[in-house]
């Protein structure tokens, strides 16, 4: 393991950030952060993205399907905002496959990518029972949450595009909870231990396949199995 910036021994530096190539697996916590006091902020707890997002999602259903509706008619927009729902919990899907392959797993090219490498998804290959590193911190998700939202109702107008949003995160939440639960659990529900086994496999035999988490379909897709 090496440090970005030297650090004597004893030092602690402020911003001493601590990376490493992907090592085998092993068990306990990973350290990122030099100084003991900052350590916590990289830490992420796993209700976080229920927490932020599940009422998000419950506001923009409610406004999609009967906030702008007049008296009378509020159920008029329900089937076209159930559809956009499903079309973003799919989209999802697809979006966490290609993150996870193509972003999370970017070969690096020297020293600056090698550490951005490791601190994106490296440590989570390094240490897999790490559970304050199984969700994706708010730092990340909150600010994609607000492009993704820009970008669907600035494509499809309102309320479509928030029901289309509203469905991804939905489908977002499942997925840090699912890989929540696979890392740190055994699993009695047979679809939910076929998905533990499929990631288990994605960490401890191929790194290069078995991308998806909530789904296999994109694995199957794309030929990743």
């Amino acid at each position: 393991m090496s440090d970005v910036g030297p650090v004597s021994p004893g030092e602690q530096h402020t911003f001493g950030i601590r990376v490493a190539d992907w090592p085998p697996p092993k068990a306990g916590e990973a350290q990122l952060l030099d100084n003991v006091r900052l350590e916590p902020l990289t830490r992420v707890h796993p209700a976080a993205p229920s927490v932020l997002f599940l009422p998000v999602v419950v506001a923009l259903l409610w406004r999609s399907g009967f906030g702008d509706a007049p008296q009378g008619r509020t159920w008029a927009a329900m089937p076209a905002v159930c559809v956009a729902v499903l079309a973003g919990l799919v989209l999802w899907t697809l979006t966490e496959y290609a993150i996870h392959r193509e972003i999370f797993h970017l070969r690096p090219r020297g020293r600056v990518t090698g550490a951005a490498a490791y601190l994106i998804h490296g440590v989570h290959h390094a240490y897999p029972t790490d559970r304050g590193r199984l969700v994706m911190p708010p730092v990340v998700t909150v600010p994609l949450a607000v492009a993704f939202y820009a970008l669907f109702v600035g494509a499809t107008g309102r309320p479509l595009g928030e029901g289309l949003f509203a469905g991804f995160l939905i489908g977002y939440v499942g997925y840090d909870t699912i890989h929540y639960v696979v890392h740190t659990r055994p699993v009695r529900a047979r679809w939910l231990a076929a998905l533990q086994q499929n990631h288990m496999r994605h960490h401890f035999e191929r790194h290069d396949r078995r991308f998806g988490v909530s789904t296999t379909f994109w694995d199957h897709v794309f030929r990743t199995r």
